[in-house]
């Protein structure tokens, strides 16, 4: 079993299981683009923009401290939105049902420093349904608010319009998301089965396992290979030929001193 990976021998993996690699991530993405688009219900938002003035009748100016003081009330009127004296009569007026606890996690209150306007955003799971949360909200605060602080300085500077285009799922941000989680999870696998694999492939593994010196190559040929050495080395004669061949030349030789005693007498 495998104990430690350096990094030449991590890309030597990464090379040799880089088909894993490739089918996890398109499995990633595949998965992230099946669940954002059939799974994951689309969010969509309304925003309305409310200001917070101070109206002094007969007073030809406004002091710093006033506009000071009306940027600080903001985030007294933040906590006011999500109270629920305000959020249990939104709830009574709205056309659909929904809980206190989601209505208040769907509301983000905008706030710019230094500024006297502030937003309310109110995610829905329509344009409609967001709009009409988003424009009752503001009118409920709005009504509320000088009986609860004993002020009336809080306008409606722009109500809510629907917008269809949803602000979640983002489609993009998932699939690349997914793509590169599947990346991470194929480098994984592979890695695993590295380690996992008690098999020895190669010579420097044996040298690592059991600590011996690599003294030679056994290479494997196939049998064209074979056969084509064969023809080119040189053929060993049988000593059963070449007896053969010794018998027959000597009983040439026989005859033909035969002939030449014949041809004497």
């Amino acid at each position: 079993m495998k104990e430690s990976i350096d990094f030449f021998k991590f890309v030597s993996i990464i090379r040799k299981k880089w088909i894993w690699i490739v089918l996890a991530s398109l499995l990633g993405l595949l998965v992230s683009y099946g669940v954002t688009n059939y799974v994951l219900s689309p969010q969509y938002a309304s925003v309305t923009r409310m200001i917070v003035s101070r109206n002094y009748v007969g007073e030809e100016s406004v002091e710093l401290g006033d506009i000071q003081t009306n940027i600080q009330l903001i985030n007294t009127y933040r906590d006011i939105i999500n109270d629920p004296v305000v959020l249990d009569e939104v709830i009574e007026n709205l056309s659909f049902d929904i809980s206190e606890n989601k209505l208040r996690n769907n509301i983000t209150i905008q706030i710019n420093n230094d500024s006297q306007i502030f937003g309310i955003s109110v995610l829905g799971d329509s344009p409609e349904q967001a709009a009409e949360t988003t424009n009752l909200i503001a009118e409920t605060f709005q009504q509320n608010v000088g009986t609860i602080l004993n002020v009336e300085n809080v306008s409606i500077l722009s109500p809510a319009r629907p917008d269809i285009n949803p602000v979640s799922p983002r489609v993009l941000i998932n699939i690349v998301f997914g793509t590169f989680l599947g990346f991470l999870s194929g480098i994984v696998i592979s890695l695993t089965i590295y380690v996992k694999d008690k098999k020895v492939y190669d010579e420097e593994t044996v040298s690592e396992l059991l600590g011996w010196n690599n003294l030679g190559f056994i290479t494997e040929i196939n049998y064209k290979e074979f056969k084509s050495m064969q023809k080119e080395m040189p053929q060993e004669i049988p000593k059963e030929k070449i007896e053969k061949d010794s018998n027959k030349e000597e009983s040439i030789q026989k005859k033909t001193a035969y002939k030449e005693d014949a041809s004497r007498v």
